[in-house]
């Protein structure tokens, strides 16, 4: 399994990932915390309406690859450890609920201690245990049973053993003409 490490996603290209669809969900995020505003909607509904919003986009470009700006920008995937490749509906919903607890633990921690700098403390945690660790998995990739890897690259197609082109195919126009000896 040693020649699978070689595959593992760096920790620049998760980071490019993240900062990508972090961007993104950030503008999306925005328009909620708007329109909360707008219309005097209590900060509650509003953080669980962000909260929701997360689960339901990082749950869904799980389950849909291509569907992540920043993961297809940066070539990786998210696949499982248990040999089976893609991840399954409870991995996708598991690894981004994973990432929102961890941050609401500490969320609650600054607050309990007047710290605000341990809100920071889970991205650093990540980062760390990404850049670190053998196989480069964060908090959630390890409870949720999940790695990142680099997407394979498209496989031209082989050239064929024999020549395509027979006299007798009128699709390629008309035939070579023939050498006269």
């Amino acid at each position: 399994m040693s020649s699978a490490k070689a595959n593992l996603a760096s920790w620049e290209k998760r980071l490019l990932a993240f900062a990508l669809d972090s961007t993104a969900l950030f503008f999306v995020l925005a328009v909620f915390v708007a329109t909360g505003e707008h219309f005097h909607l209590d900060s509650m509904y509003v953080a669980a309406a962000i909260l929701v919003v997360f689960m339901a986009y990082h749950s869904t470009v799980l389950l849909l690859p291509n569907f992540s700006f920043g993961r297809t920008v940066a070539g990786i995937s998210v696949v499982s450890v248990r040999g089976i490749g893609d991840i399954t509906h409870m991995q996708a919903f598991l690894r981004p609920f994973i990432r929102i607890v961890f941050f609401v633990i500490f969320l609650f921690i600054s607050v309990g201690f007047k710290q605000n700098w341990l809100i920071a403390l889970p991205f650093v945690i990540e980062v760390a245990l990404i850049a670190h660790t053998p196989w480069r998995q964060s908090v959630a990739d390890l409870l949720a049973s999940t790695v990142v890897v680099i997407t394979p690259q498209p496989q031209p197609h082989r050239a064929p053993a024999v020549p395509m082109y027979s006299a007798t195919d009128a699709e390629f126009g008309p035939p070579p003409r023939q050498r006269d000896h």
